[in-house]
């Protein structure tokens, strides 16, 4: 029988129902502990179900919190706050009057990792695998602005050498959830109605010729994990 972390959270206020604590004491540890309980599942089923043999859908939702805009840097002046020397790593995104982020590499045990910073995208490791290029974000956090991606918007990837390649956005997919807080979800494309496992996603929007994804959840019902965005991207020629 499938079982997911959000099931866990009823045996504490059931456990503290039964000694006679109210249920809203319970409750505001909920989320501190959600965040370290959604870790170590992820980790523990990884290892029992061999996570590098099926692809998966990370989560990029959680609970909404307000960051102050920010005014964005120039490029040249993005470009030598990120570069760090080396030229096989994605250090930065930049796309002109909408976003500078850093990218942060997901650690190699941890491959549903998704920064909980703001002005931070992680490099999807699954997807370097596969010759592309995914990035990561949090709907509240820097997957905001994956929502002001357009096509024919055209992309800077930074590398740590400082050198970039150039992109342009081709493709905008959105999809319902259908088991939001699993990562292992079977999706619904908003457009088409067609049905994906999170392996014929996962094929769908990070296989294939070199490009690169933004991916970011999509709130709905007041659910911020309701759904998944994906801003596609092709190497624009030079």
């Amino acid at each position: 029988m499938a079982w997911y972390p959000h099931q866990a959270f009823c045996v504490p206020v059931m456990i503290g129902s039964f000694f006679g604590l109210e249920p809203i004491m319970i409750k505001r540890h909920i989320f501190s502990l959600q965040t370290s309980f959604c870790i170590i599942f992820v980790l523990v089923f990884a290892a029992a179900q061999n996570i590098n043999s099926t692809e998966f859908i990370p989560i990029s939702g959680q609970p909404s919190v307000k960051f102050p805009s920010i005014t964005l840097p120039s490029y040249e002046a993005f470009v030598n706050a990120v570069k760090n020397g080396d030229a096989n790593v994605v250090r930065g995104v930049y796309v002109p009057g909408i976003l500078a982020l850093r990218v942060q590499q997901q650690p190699k045990n941890n491959v549903s990792y998704v920064p909980s910073s703001a002005g931070i995208v992680a490099q999807f490791r699954m997807a370097a695998q596969s010759g592309t290029t995914g990035l990561i974000a949090h709907n509240y956090l820097s997957g905001r602005l994956f929502f002001e991606l357009e096509i024919g918007q055209k992309i800077i990837i930074v590398y740590g050498d400082g050198s970039e390649k150039h992109y342009i956005v081709r493709d905008l997919q959105q999809y319902q959830a259908l088991d939001p807080d699993s990562i292992y979800s079977d999706f619904h494309n908003l457009e088409t109605n067609e049905r994906f496992s999170s392996t014929d996603l996962f094929n769908r929007v990070y296989t294939g010729a070199h490009h690169v994804t933004f991916q970011t959840c999509i709130t709905k019902d007041n659910n911020l994990t309701w759904g998944r965005l994906f801003v596609i991207a092709d190497p624009l020629d030079s």
